[in-house]
């Protein structure tokens, strides 16, 4: 049976977190397009909706970590926690009619390109069936991989040996009860400092375990009063000048923290170490300042916000054991220099798996019946405009690897991404009338060319276990210039850099 190709392409997209939802947005609004978006877990969020341990919160200001498309004038304070931000995505995609276009508990297992109809196979399955169910197959003409690099979970094996209760920040048990236990908390990002603190008020004694102090720069958190949510509502040139301030401040870090030789970067540094050295000192804890003092350049690894870090690590029931771990047993953890410490909890900090996490386990084969990850497993991602490859036509990733930032908030290269994906979509495919897109292998190399021009002698390439890095040590997530230079750069639109597809026949396409 033959099918027509609609006047508009059809579109999926993998993920309903922030990528999946601005991409749908975006497409309705500028073509008129209503994409089909695919989601594992049961409700929108993506990595807010994952990531609910205590006092979990985004180290980006709220009015710049909200879509352009919906502001939002009744955030409560500057940073936000998780369930205000779950809460903004969940009221944006109601907003916006987006939950009625998503399969919820549906896993994308493979995305195969089909050259012949010019259109992406998916095979989908129910997360909540038995692992044999049944594989459903769809077509899509365009996809979008809006899973981003937080997804895979990273437990080290090691600490499998342990019998008690283990939680991972990335999927935390609200069940568990730390009032009087031992805990050892292990990690030394983001979650494991932010979830330190409740740690520290609940259990009795607690461990935290770090292979190297972070850098911490003090949050100030400052609750907006009604009177200016009001004004943000009523007046939203206040509020938008207010989002600018934010925009700048950040954009105008990126100095400190990607040239470690600029009179920026040292004095940033400075000022830092001088914070944390007072405060600790204040505490009663000036044992603690050179333990909790950097062993890498500022800006190497991704910075972490608290200013409530400190006063936990301070309490006389934490412990920081900077040793490594040698033996995990079944209700205590081993370190190098033989103290054994006997817990009841294990709490891992420990990130996730971000080399893998924007493929994940999703299988995506590309015009010649290459697999995008054994590429990957070879050589370094290699893109244009840091969201299409070649050999894989008309494939939109966001947030992948090239377009994390050291620095700023990461919804605004998702907008990028999406405006550049939507300019090529309404340029080549419904006014060219081309049946894919698909950069020139010339054009990805200049491309690449550049950013790795761009990213020789920034602080992320000094030396520091970062996952920034892949397993060789080079650097493949960061982005290594403003939020305003990528914009520029993805403003732009080059038709000669594009692969010339045919027009597919209307007629081409079989169900």
């Amino acid at each position: 049976m033959l099918e027509t190709k609609s006047e508009k392409p059809t579109v999926a997209v993998i993920g309903a977190g922030a990528s999946g939802i601005c991409a749908y947005i975006e497409l309705e609004k500028k073509l008129g397009i209503q994409a089909s978006l695919f989601e594992m877990e049961d409700d929108v969020g993506g990595t807010w909706r994952q990531n609910t341990y205590p006092f979990a919160s985004c180290d980006i200001p709220s009015h710049v970590y909200s879509l352009r498309s919906d502001l939002n004038p009744n955030w409560s304070q500057t940073y936000s926690l998780q369930a205000e931000i779950q809460a903004y995505f969940k009221d944006v995609a109601k907003k916006h009619n987006i939950y009625e276009h998503v399969s919820f508990n549906t896993e994308v297992i493979r995305a195969a390109w089909l050259d012949d109809r010019k259109q992406w196979q998916l095979d989908i399955r129910n997360t909540r069936s038995s692992a044999d169910a049944a594989i459903e197959t769809v077509y899509f003409d365009i996809l979008f991989s809006g899973v981003g690099c937080l997804r895979i979970i990273n437990t080290p094996p090691e600490f499998k040996s342990f019998k008690g209760p283990i939680v991972h920040t990335a999927k935390w048990n609200h069940s568990i009860d730390f009032k009087d236990k031992r805990v050892a908390i292990v990690g030394s990002g983001s979650s494991a400092i932010q979830t330190l603190p409740y740690l520290a008020e609940n259990a009795s004694r607690v461990i935290a375990y770090q292979r190297s102090a972070p850098w911490i720069f003090p949050r100030p958190q400052l609750k907006y009063p009604e009177f200016m949510k009001w004004i943000f509502r009523n007046i939203p040139f206040v509020m938008l000048l207010h989002r600018w301030f934010f925009f700048m401040v950040n954009e105008l870090l990126y100095p400190a923290f990607g040239y470690p030789n600029s009179f920026i970067a040292k004095g940033v540094t400075k000022l830092v170490e001088n914070a944390n050295a007072k405060e600790l000192t204040q505490l009663g804890r000036p044992d603690l300042v050179e333990k909790l003092k950097p062993n890498y350049q500022m800006g190497c690894k991704r910075l972490v916000f608290s200013s409530e870090f400190n006063r936990a690590i301070a309490r006389p029931n934490v412990i920081l054991n900077q040793t490594a771990i040698k033996e995990v047993r079944d209700n205590a953890i081993v370190t190098e220099d033989g103290v054994t410490e006997e817990i009841d909890i294990l709490v891992l900090g420990t990130g996730f798996k971000t080399q893998q996490g924007v493929l994940g386990d999703i299988e995506i084969i590309g015009d010649q019946g290459q697999s995008l990850t054994e590429i990957w497993k070879k050589e370094l991602p290699q893109f244009y405009q840091s969201t299409i490859t070649h050999g894989f036509p008309n494939l939109f990733m966001l947030l992948g690897p090239t377009t994390i930032l050291g620095h700023h908030s990461v919804i605004l290269m998702i907008e990028a991404q999406v405006s550049f994906a939507v300019n090529c979509i309404k340029k080549l495919i419904i006014e060219k009338k081309m049946s894919a897109i698909e950069p020139t292998i010339e054009a990805q190399s200049a491309y690449m060319g550049q950013l790795r021009s761009d990213l020789k002698g920034t602080i992320w390439t000094t030396s520091c276990n970062s996952w920034y890095k892949n397993s060789s040590g080079e650097v493949t997530n960061i982005y290594p210039n403003t939020v305003t230079q990528f914009r520029h750069t993805l403003g732009k639109f080059k038709e000669s850099d594009y692969v010339k597809h045919a027009v597919l026949d209307s007629t081409a396409a079989d169900n």
